[in-house]
């Protein structure tokens, strides 16, 4: 299995590290190989605030106090880990979940990352279209699933924004059979965990 371990190289802070409030700009090669990216990510992760993907790259951008700075920092830091790598871990399975439902067109999946009153929304055609998520259900009950045309995986995440501790926004990129799709995925945390209530979907293109 490879390394997911930081090089030097890969680590490259955008200010002087002396100074008590550097900020640090990662890029990280970010394999997509099934549930495993998401622990690996995790433990880059840290405490950090926030991350965009790009293709294979993940960019990590945070702040790492130093110095006398950091002592007084750190005990509010270490209180507040633990929460934040919880919440981020969470969200991320509910994002592996999405991918695997569209890929295996299993319903149980697809039932449990979407709200009931979910509603899908695109305007590719010129004008809005709503579509009830038993719509959309329909249709993955009788597709046919990538997973049993033996597929390669094509999930990306591209961003997370993060509206609250119980809200984000999740822009991805996925292939269902030659359709690449690029989806805005809003979710919402409640008692059953992490939760799609809206999508807005875009057909990017169409492989031949």
């Amino acid at each position: 299995q490879q390394s997911h371990r930081l090089s030097p190289n890969q680590r490259k802070p955008l200010l002087n590290p002396a100074h008590p409030k550097t900020q640090y700009l990662y890029a990280i090669p970010l394999p997509l190989v099934g549930r495993g990216w998401a622990g690996v990510f995790l433990r880059l992760l840290g405490a950090e605030r926030g991350f965009a993907a790009f293709g294979m790259n993940a960019v990590i951008f945070g702040s790492f106090a130093t110095g006398s700075a950091g002592a007084r920092h750190a005990s509010f830091r270490g209180q507040q880990q633990g929460n934040t790598m919880r919440r981020d871990a969470e969200l991320l399975d509910a994002i592996q979940t999405y991918f695997d439902a569209l890929y295996t067109c299993d319903l149980a999946l697809f039932d449990r990352i979407f709200h009931p009153a979910c509603s899908l929304f695109d305007a590719d055609e010129g004008r809005i279209t709503v579509d009830p998520i038993a719509d959309y259900r329909a249709v993955i009950a009788k597709r046919v699933s990538p997973a049993s045309r033996g597929q390669d995986r094509e999930d990306d995440i591209i961003l997370i924004d993060w509206l609250s501790e119980k809200a984000a926004t999740v822009k991805v990129r996925l292939r269902i059979h030659a359709n690449i799709f690029i989806d805005h995925l809003c979710f919402a945390r409640g008692d059953g965990g992490w939760r799609i209530v809206a999508k807005v979907w875009h057909l990017e293109s169409v492989r031949a």
